[in-house]
């Protein structure tokens, strides 16, 4: 989910690439590239509050609200954790700064908030309200970013982040704990956490689609209002 920030300090031309964050790389050298991406994305992950960007690890999501097919839910003031541990690798940029590709294997991912969850849960009937978490998750994350180039006030270039897609890989199980199942009937509770338990490929690959896309929403919004700030045409070594 921090992937769309790792545009904000690519910020390079010519045959250079350098940020205030970052030691300058030659173009064609990926790993330089690669290497003081990860070591600056702890940094990114605290917030830039000069710039009213917020953290990134622990990322708060005020509202998530997922209409599928047989299974409603919406979760509330919920926090994710673990993105300072990701890593990118696998970088692929474009010649001209306007598509860059990869992937980011994030070891420990966890989010907790308050859950309203009503319908058929795979295979089972759900519904309850209350606090929810989700612990232990390890993904990959494959993702192509298309950027646009637009002039500023100043004349100077800007990236600007049109689109990202990404497809997501749980690597290992995740634990799913609803509370206040069925109004606190345990019987049925037990059913259900039973089933999770079993099941959670299915049910990941089931929930996970709109929390990805809300927490890449908001990483795009605040990479875009940096990049605001940031010239291309300023990160060019001679």
């Amino acid at each position: 989910m921090y992937l769309s920030l790792l545009i904000t300090f690519m910020c390079f031309a010519g045959e250079v690439f350098s940020s205030s964050l970052f030691s300058p790389c030659k173009k064609s050298d990926l790993p330089c590239i690669e290497t003081t991406v990860n070591n600056a994305l702890p940094k990114i992950f605290d917030g830039i509050p000069e710039l009213g960007i917020l953290k990134s690890d622990p990322q708060f999501i005020a509202v998530i609200d997922a209409d599928l097919s047989a299974l409603k839910y919406t979760f509330y003031n919920s926090t994710n954790y673990g993105y300072k541990n990701c890593e990118v690798s696998n970088l692929i940029i474009n010649d001209d700064l306007t598509r860059i590709s990869g992937k980011a294997v994030c070891p420990s991912l966890h989010m907790n908030g308050v859950y309203d969850m009503k319908g058929v849960l795979i295979t089972l009937p759900i519904e309850g309200n209350g606090n929810y978490t989700f612990e232990g998750a390890s993904f990959q994350l494959d993702f192509d970013i298309k950027l646009d180039k637009i002039k500023g006030s100043e004349g100077k270039t800007h990236l600007f982040i049109r689109k990202i897609t990404y497809k997501p890989k749980a690597l290992t199980p995740i634990q799913f704990n609803f509370q206040n199942l069925f109004n606190g009937k345990e019987d049925l509770a037990a059913v259900v956490k039973k089933f999770a338990k079993e099941n959670w490929l299915d049910i990941t690959l089931l929930l996970q689609d709109p929390i990805w896309e809300v927490s890449l929403d908001l990483l795009k919004t605040a990479v875009n209002k940096y990049l605001a700030t940031f010239a291309i045409d300023d990160t060019i070594l001679n």
